[in-house]
């Protein structure tokens, strides 16, 4: 490597460390990410994932992630533990919370080239490089206190291994802890990621590493009923569903990620490591709509492959004709919105996870209980003013020891905060003139506050709706709809 390619290779990194570290406490906990800090603060007090501690529940499924004795089994613990690793050495903050996670997709960073660099195609390697690090979606998924950057990490590490491994190299090992990461991360997206490596490795390689995944991982399937976890996934789709998830996936990868999705048929006539390429996105593309689902977080370990295949593209065209590979390097940095990351970066907005609880605490009286529509994770995390109605009674499983009465009991609710504005999990969701509806057959009247926060405010971090977070920062409402306090009065005992 020149002097030259070396400032070039070290100038994106800390472009890249500068991305993912500057302030990265600024925004509170979304849902998701209050989820994961719960459980770490659960691991500090009890050495396990409960999802019952310190009075509060941890759902979002009607309490179907965990077991009867409210151990959590939906999700493996490696980013829990990692979490509370991270509480335990710099205190509970945002911070804290997110930064192993942000280490981890650092050095996803570095695996990544490093794979690419085995090729001996410096400009493939930096290139691909470039394209990742400077992909939006890839900055917004790394600044977060949840599994995404970790689950690129492992697999960051499996090409690399790959890679070694089709140059007749020893890559068993970083293809084996790769993969381990991966699924303790999320199985789900590990299963679709593991397929297509047993048509492009070895078969006693393979099977080595099936026994591997069975031994380190797979004692955590055996936690609880794997019925139970299907039932938090999601069913069976329909034709007609199976195509609109599909469209909808192949829609999210082209317009938000990156642009020329089709173009990995190219790599049908190359060596085997494109050909698994090829394979890999092919297959996961195909498979995730049978579960039902079309989001982007299921399918992350495509995003290095796309950036591999992109880096490839602009080499192909720049070796051909260098203006044909520079207009396409401008097409899909076109593609990138930055002006929201700016605002994402640097703009104050009113907070609903820090405002609310300041406001309510003045006026809740003594044994009065919350609801929120959605929000309830980081209300826990943020306050300790009660909630209600966690869960329907009828979608809720038996507890040991049993739950607190009101975390499934409508009847509790004295406080209505709402709307929200995006939906995730399985409720329960309340609408206001429902919760209204109820109050006044029991001859309760109430009085409403209007909090001064746009219900937009909702969920500031999250990247899940990429399209909705984007919304936000790039368009702001004339008379956006504010977030309200409905309370329950003059109730008839």
């Amino acid at each position: 490597m020149t002097n030259r390619e070396k400032i070039l290779v070290t100038g994106l990194f800390l472009f890249f460390a500068l991305l993912l570290f500057y302030n990265l406490g600024h925004w509170t906990f979304w849902q998701d990410e209050a989820e994961t800090a719960l459980l770490a603060k659960s691991i500090l007090h009890s050495g396990l994932p409960y999802s019952v501690v310190d009075g509060k529940w941890i759902t979002q499924f009607h309490g179907l992630e965990s077991r009867a004795d409210t151990l959590w089994t939906f999700t493996p613990w490696l980013p829990f533990y990692l979490t509370a690793l991270s509480f335990k050495l710099f205190g509970f903050s945002e911070w804290a919370g997110r930064l192993p996670f942000a280490l981890a997709g650092f050095f996803s960073a570095i695996f990544l080239f490093l794979a690419v660099r085995q090729f001996q195609n410096k400009m493939w390697g930096w290139l691909t490089l470039f394209f990742y690090v400077t992909n939006v979606t890839v900055i917004l998924y790394f600044r977060q206190c949840k599994y995404y950057p970790l689950y690129l990490f492992g697999f960051s590490l499996a090409i690399y291994g790959f890679l070694k491994l089709q140059n007749s190299q020893k890559g068993f090992w970083p293809i084996l802890i790769g993969f381990l990461i991966c699924f303790h991360c999320n199985y789900l997206s590990a299963t679709l990621a593991l397929i297509p490596f047993g048509f492009f490795v070895p078969r006693r390689l393979f099977i080595r590493l099936l026994i591997g995944m069975a031994i380190f991982f797979g004692p955590f399937l055996f936690l609880s009923p794997f019925e139970n976890r299907a039932s938090v996934v999601g069913e069976w789709p329909t034709i007609a569903l199976y195509f609109k998830k599909l469209g909808t996936e192949l829609y999210y990868w082209n317009s938000q990620i990156f642009p020329l999705l089709l173009g990995f048929f190219f790599l049908w006539k190359r060596p085997p490591f494109f050909k698994w390429m090829g394979t890999t996105i092919l297959s996961s593309l195909l498979l995730l709509p049978l579960l039902s689902s079309d989001v982007l977080r299921y399918n992350l370990h495509l995003i290095p492959l796309f950036a591999m295949l992109l880096g490839f593209l602009v080499v192909t065209f720049w070796e051909q004709k260098k203006i044909v590979g520079m207009l396409l390097c401008l097409l899909i940095l076109a593609k990138q919105d930055w002006i929201p990351m700016k605002n994402y970066y640097f703009s104050e907005r009113k907070d609903p996870n820090r405002i609310l609880p300041l406001l309510l605490q003045t006026r809740i009286k003594p044994g009065e209980y919350v609801y929120l529509n959605h929000h309830q994770l980081p209300w826990e995390w943020y306050s300790d003013m009660p909630l209600a109605y966690l869960g329907e009674p009828a979608k809720t499983p038996s507890k040991n020891p049993p739950l607190q009465p009101e975390w499934t009991d409508i009847r509790k609710i004295d406080w209505w905060i709402g709307p929200t504005w995006v939906k995730s999990g399985r409720g329960p969701y309340l609408s206001e003139e429902k919760i209204i509806g109820i109050w006044k057959k029991e001859g309760s009247d109430y009085e409403v506050t209007d909090s001064g926060v746009p219900v937009q405010n909702w969920d500031l971090n999250s990247p899940i709706r990429f399209g909705q977070f984007l919304s936000k920062f790039s368009k702001q409402q004339e008379a956006p709809e504010s977030i309200k306090l409905v309370h329950r009065i003059s109730k008839t005992h």
